[in-house]
């Protein structure tokens, strides 16, 4: 499983969380189940969820001033190629 935070000034919302899966539709994702808080999408053997939101509380402080965060987790099969 991989983990990548994109950090922002300002609190995401899932306007920003749409144009971020636009963005890996446009390079092969398969969109798949919209929630109210999240995005999923699948590619091969992958799938990946995004999530926007504040910075949490206690990591406010170490983060500032950044306000927001938009959360993309991966988990899927790597295999070796020859």
């Amino acid at each position: 499983m991989e983990t990548a935070w994109r950090l922002s000034r300002q609190v995401l919302t899932m306007r920003e969380a749409h144009l971020a899966a636009e963005r890996l539709q446009q390079r092969g994702w398969k969109l798949g189940k919209v929630k109210t808080e999240t995005i999923s999408l699948t590619s091969g053997e992958w799938l990946a969820t995004l999530a926007p939101g504040p910075i949490p509380d206690e990591l406010r402080a170490k983060l500032a001033p950044h306000e927001g965060v938009l959360i993309l987790t991966a988990m899927g099969k790597c295999a070796r190629h020859p």
